[in-house]
């Protein structure tokens, strides 16, 4: 009987992997036009390791945002079977073998905003297969959002910035020219000639 048992054991396959969902994290993000911001793909708990993975990330609207660069966690670029980039930024195809890392983050996708809107940053073609090289059934893939806003209203003007304004003063009358930034203490209002026109003083209430 014990010999029956053991001979059951060895003739038993490995068990299959399980189930688990593929996310880009966090959902959704702000970004200005021509700076970047970078989101994770996230494998959710496995039970048996990440042997190897593919996916395909890519964005709906490259009038809005391109996909930049994409990094890849607990990785050697001798493991790497493909990482490009589309010529557009429109998607980026990944396929990786023995990443080193067993769930969580597995790579990261950087996302550079091309003018106001939003889009979806999605994932599609998800593979993930485990120590053994057995797939696991991708539940979910999740997607993320790009907003992209005009400005960064937030921001501080730089040393040498030009900005377009007209000053309505009861003593200088009104005026039309251009504001240079030399720090925020120091502010000049010059005339049509580049001559000073108007004080930091006088400016004040304008």
């Amino acid at each position: 009987l014990l010999m029956v048992m053991s001979m059951v054991a060895i003739a038993a396959p490995a068990s299959a992997a399980t189930t688990t969902d593929v996310s880009i994290d966090p959902g959704s993000q702000d970004v200005g036009v021509d700076n970047t911001v970078t989101y994770d793909v996230v494998v959710d708990s496995v039970d048996n390791g990440i042997g190897s993975y593919e996916f395909i990330a890519s964005v709906n609207d490259t009038a809005t945002a391109t996909i930049t660069d994409v990094s890849l966690e607990g990785t050697s670029t001798s493991n790497i079977n493909n990482v490009s980039i589309s010529s557009d930024g429109s998607s980026a195809d990944v396929a990786v073998t023995d990443p080193g890392t067993s769930s969580g983050t597995i790579a990261t996708v950087t996302v550079e905003g091309a003018s106001a809107g939003s889009t979806q940053l999605s994932l599609s073609d998800v593979f993930v297969f485990d120590d053994d090289v057995n797939g696991y059934t991708i539940d979910s893939t999740n997607p993320g959002t790009v907003n992209v806003t005009a400005d960064d209203s937030g921001s501080s003007p730089s040393d040498g910035d030009i900005a377009r304004i007209e000053a309505n003063n009861g003593d200088v009358g009104v005026l039309s020219g251009e504001v240079v930034f030399q720090g925020e203490e120091d502010i000049s209002f010059v005339d049509e000639n580049g001559d000073v026109a108007v004080s930091p003083s006088e400016l004040e209430g304008t």
